[in-house]
């Protein structure tokens, strides 16, 4: 029996664009059971998944995405040191949201899209796939009858190796649309150092904390709003 799942995989973390895709296990026919069986809910499912609503990014306090490094500046000091100190030569730390920094700013916003519209390709793709696969298999289910049960058990093992074969495609553009993330964000670190540097720079601190890793921090050494605008700035939406 045709049975569709799906799996919904979070890129670009909190900005919840999720690809469904189908996982196509053996269908055999309930051959063992000796009956014939079809899938009569796999299109209201298609249509569920489809039409499910899409989250807004809303600078998440998660961990970054796999890969994705934070971004830290440090003189060297120990940070236990520096914090009681007030830092290196005077100069204390600041924080900064990275996830923010990068969702926030024009060249995330221009990635994620970018992102997003492979996955909507995707999930189209996977859509249609999953349509044609039902009917193939409702088709060879109606003439069973018809045919002599070698020549069923053939059909229908070729069958399935037709949708498993569907499936690692499938499997591997989703793999592939995760690096993609991993990239652009990991492309998005390294463009920002000359930023960050001018802003520690102005600022006369040591370095730069990760906002998660701090706690009450006093606002004024939050610089993630000056680096969004000065990475727009400077860097626009990174388009090539």
């Amino acid at each position: 029996m045709f049975q569709l799942n799906t799996a919904c995989r979070g890129f670009l973390t909190g900005a919840a664009l999720c690809v469904f895709f189908s996982t196509m296990p053996s269908f055999g026919f309930a051959q063992a059971q000796g009956t014939d069986q079809t899938s009569s809910q796999t299109t209201e499912q298609v249509d569920a998944l489809a039409n499910s609503p899409e989250e807004e990014a809303d600078a998440p306090e998660t961990a970054p995405a796999q890969g994705f490094r934070p971004i830290e500046f440090s003189t060297g000091t120990p940070l236990n040191a520096a914090v009681a100190g007030g830092g290196v030569n005077g100069a204390g730390f600041v924080i900064l949201n990275q996830d923010r920094l990068f969702f926030e700013s024009a060249y995330g916003k221009r990635a994620l899209e970018e992102l997003q519209e492979q996955a909507r390709a995707l999930q189209s793709e996977n859509s249609t796939l999953t349509q044609d696969l039902e009917a193939e298999e409702n088709e060879l289910a109606q003439n069973r009858s018809n045919m002599e049960p070698d020549e069923f058990r053939r059909r229908a093992d070729a069958f399935d190796e037709k949708v498993q074969a569907i499936r690692a495609a499938q499997d591997r553009k989703l793999q592939e649309l995760g690096e993609q993330e991993e990239v652009a964000r990991n492309n998005f670190a390294r463009a920002i150092v000359p930023v960050l540097q001018a802003i520690l720079k102005e600022r006369g601190a040591a370095g730069i904390l990760d906002s998660r890793v701090v706690l009450l921090p006093s606002p004024d050494i939050n610089i993630t709003d000056d680096a969004i605008r000065l990475v727009d700035q400077i860097l626009g939406d990174g388009a090539e």
